[in-house]
C-alpha cells in the first residue's frame, strides 16, 4: 500500500472530507479509488488466469512492455462504484477499500471469489485496510464517533481500536509482519503496537514529525521523519530505520538531483533489509532509490515512484508520463526484462497504479475502467485490480 496514500487519506479524514480516491496523488502524483464483478473469481487465490484478461500494452518508448501479466478486475461492493487494492499476502488475500451503495468508503477483503465488507468502528463511515498478515490479521484505520481516525485491527470477525499515545486523539496503522507487530503513526510520531502495548519510536534529532511505513519479519521498521532544513541538494525529509535495541537511525537521502522542495513519500523494506524510497515534488518530479549494502543506489528509473518491494528485490509503483493537458500514470514493475515493465490497465482505462507485490510476484493496485475526460487524467471511476504472472513467465530480480 502506498503509505503516501495513507497520509493523504488521513489528512482527508482529519479535515472532515470524505476520502474518496485511494491514490489520487499518483496522477498529479497519485490517483485514488472506484458495480460489477462481485462474483468475479479471485484469480490470484485460485492460481488461474481470468478469461478476457488484458495484456500489458505500450505506454511510452521508455517502457519495457511484454505480455507477461494478466489483469483481473476485482470489482466493488454491491451498489458501489469504486475500489482500490492496497496489499496482498502470500495466500493471495487482498485488502483495500471500496465504496458502498451509500457512497461511504469501507475496508474490504477479497478472498474465495467474493468481496467482504470489513466495516468501521462504532459510529464511523469510512475505513481502509492497508495490510494483511498470514494469520488472518488485517490492519488499517477507521473513523469513529469519537475520533477522526484510529488505527484498527480486524481479526476473527472483530474490529479493535489499537489506540494512541497518551494525549493523542488520532492514529493510523500502515503495516504488520508475521510476528504480529504493527506499525504506523499516532498524531506526529511513528509508533509500534505489539502485545497490546504501543511504543513511541521517536524522532530524528531536531525533528518534529515521523511516520512508520513498513516493517519486515525481523522487526526492522522504516519510514520517514523530518530534520532541520539542510542546504541543497539535500532535503528536510529523511528515511529512518528503527530496530529494537538500537532505536532510530537516520538513513538520510540520496542527495543527488534532489531539491529542497521534495518530500519523502513511500518507504518499504523487505526481509533482506533492502529499502526503497520515493521522493516526490511537483508534477512528474519523482525519484525512487534503493538502500542496500549500507548505501543508496542510483535512481531506479526516471519518473518512477516505487511503492513496495518483495524478497526478490522486485518493486512496484507508478510511472508518471506527461501529456499535453496533464500527467497520467501507468502501473509499473521494476526491474522488468529490460527496464521498467508497464503492467497494463483494464481495457478501457488509461491510467493505473500498482500498490503492492508479494513474494510470488502477484501484484495489486487499481485501474481506471473508462477513458477520463480530456484534461482530467485522474478522473474515475477506478476499480481494484490484480496482475497475475502468466504461466511460464520467468521472475525478474533486482540482481538481473
Amino acid at each position: 500500500m502506498s503509505a503516501g496514500d495513507i497520509r493523504d487519506r488521513q489528512q482527508d479524514v482529519f479535515s472532515g472530507r470524505r476520502a474518496r480516491d485511494v491514490r489520487r496523488a499518483s496522477l498529479s502524483r497519485q490517483a485514488r479509488l472506484q458495480v460489477a464483478h462481485i462474483g468475479v473469481a479471485l484469480c490470484l487465490t485460485l492460481g488461474i488466469v481470468a478469461t478476457g484478461g488484458v495484456r500489458a500494452r505500450p505506454a511510452a518508448a521508455s517502457l519495457s512492455v511484454t505480455p507477461s501479466y494478466n489483469i483481473v478486475d476485482l470489482g466493488t461492493l454491491p451498489g458501489g462504484s469504486s475500489s482500490s487494492a492496497l496489499a496482498i499476502n502470500a495466500h493471495g488475500q487482498i485488502v483495500g477499500s471500496a465504496t458502498t451503495s451509500t457512497d461511504q468508503e469501507h475496508a474490504v477483503l477479497w478472498q474465495d471469489r467474493q468481496i467482504i465488507d470489513l466495516g468501521t468502528l462504532p459510529g464511523g463511515t469510512h475505513s481502509t485496510a492497508v495490510a494483511a498478515g498470514e494469520r488472518g490479521q488485517i490492519v488499517g484505520f477507521s473513523d469513529a464517533d469519537y475520533s477522526p481516525t484510529r488505527a484498527v485491527l480486524w481479526q476473527n470477525g472483530q474490529i479493535t481500536d489499537l489506540g494512541t499515545l497518551p494525549g493523542d486523539i488520532s492514529s493510523a496503522a500502515t503495516a504488520l509482519n508475521q510476528r504480529g507487530q504493527i506499525v504506523g503513526s499516532s498524531s506526529t510520531h511513528a509508533v509500534l503496537w505489539q502485545a497490546g502495548r504501543i511504543t513511541d519510536l521517536g524522532l530524528l534529532p531536531g525533528g518534529t514529525y515521523s511516520q512508520a511505513q513498513s516493517i519486515n519479519d525481523e522487526g526492522q521498521v522504516v519510514g520517514w521523519a523530518d530534520v532541520p532544513p539542510p542546504p541543497p541538494p539535500h532535503v528536510s525529509n529523511h528515511v529512518f530505520l528503527w530496530q529494537a535495541g538500537t532505536g532510530m537511525r537516520d538513513l538520510g537521502d540520496p542527495g543527488t538531483s534532489l531539491s529542497i522542495s521534495r518530500a519523502t513519500r513511500d518507504v518499504s523494506i523487505n526481509s533482506l533489509g533492502q529499502v526503497i524510497a520515493a521522493w516526490v515534488g511537483v508534477g512528474k518530479d519523482v525519484h525512487t532509490y534503493m538502500w542496500r549494502d549500507g548505501a543508496w543506489s542510483t535512481e531506479l528509473a526516471p519518473d518512477y515512484s516505487g511503492s513496495d518491494i518483495n524478497t526478490r528485490g522486485q518493486t512496484v509503483g507508478t510511472l508518471l508520463l506527461g501529456v499535453g493537458l496533464g500527467y497520467w500514470a501507468r502501473p509499473a514493475l521494476w526491474p522488468g526484462p529490460s527496464g521498467v515493465l508497464d503492467l497494463g490497465t483494464l481495457a478501457n482505462g488509461r491510467s493505473g497504479t500498482a500498490a503492492a507485490i508479494n513474494d510470488q510476484g502477484q501484484i495489486v493496485g487499481q485501474s481506471q475502467i473508462e477513458p477520463p475526460p480530456i484534461g482530467q487524467p485522474s478522473a474515475g471511476p477506478w476499480h481494484a485490480v490484480a496482475w497475475q504472472p502468466s504461466a511460464g513467465s520467468p521472475p525478474t530480480t533486482a540482481s538481473q
